[in-house]
């Protein structure tokens, strides 16, 4: 008798660790869904701003290292018509970008805390981010470029510069303009025929640091090298930025 009762005791044991390992697997199922439908969540597509968000600043800048990782954005906030604003530093980890679904590619930028932690934040101290290693984009000299927009050649005698003379290296994640100098996207890619020849480009517009980019092919026809040298050019594509959202994505 002493033994059926061991072996009962044993056997009641055995189901209560299975039951409470089957209510602890439910229960870390329930918890990935829940972690998996936020993520969601935090990607979802939007026609509008919603009625809880706020307008907190305007993007001034980014905070890079000093090979390029962007770690932070600049916001200006507060002050009025310009003046008596503060520069907030925020973490790209206190940022998500919720897709506007009325403008493929484009996003909102939304600080995941409230005002009230947003006014908490640090301002953004010159010599504090120098101690990080760290830096404005505008600052960055590779970056500086991409953020302002690169060198103008409005006052400068332009001229078309052939392919030939400039390396794919030069030319991939070269900027690309239209032909009214707004920028548009970035070149990066080459399309090549059998025989090795440059038979196309592949142009990156839209998007927002590297998300949600949309990649067209365009042909040499449409692509032109312009500038003062080989060495100091821009790209230029003959299509508006219109023409180039309501382009088919370009699939490898």
């Amino acid at each position: 008798e002493a033994g059926e009762e061991v072996a009962e005791a044993g056997e009641a044991v055995e189901n209560a660790a299975e039951n409470a390992a089957d209510e602890a697997g439910e229960e870390m199922a329930e918890a990935g869904d829940a972690m998996e439908n936020a993520g969601d969540s935090m990607m979802a597509e939007v026609t509008e701003i919603q009625d809880d968000w706020q307008s907190v600043g305007d993007i001034n800048d980014l905070v890079v290292s000093q090979d390029g990782e962007v770690r932070a954005i600049i916001v200006d906030a507060g002050g009025f018509l310009g003046m008596g604003e503060t520069q907030k530093r925020i973490d790209m980890a206190d940022l998500r970008f919720v897709a506007d679904s009325d403008d493929e590619g484009q996003f909102y930028v939304v600080y995941t805390g409230d005002r009230a932690t947003f006014e908490e934040q640090v301002n953004y101290d010159a010599e504090n981010a120098a101690s990080q290693n760290e830096m404005l984009a505008t600052e960055n000299e590779e970056m500086a470029g991409q953020i302002d927009g690169g060198m103008s050649y409005a006052n400068e005698d332009q001229q078309v510069v052939e392919w030939a003379n400039v390396s794919t290296e030069e030319l991939l994640g070269s900027r690309v303009y239209s032909t009214d100098d707004n920028w548009v996207g970035d070149l990066s890619e080459l399309v090549l025929a059998d025989d090795g020849s440059v038979q196309g480009a592949i142009i990156d517009v839209g998007g927002f640091l590297g998300i949600g980019e949309k990649p067209v092919q365009l042909s040499m026809e449409q692509v032109e090298l312009r500038g003062t040298d080989a060495e100091n050019f821009r790209v230029y594509v003959s299509a508006t930025q219109e023409e180039l959202d309501a382009m088919e994505r370009y699939e490898d």
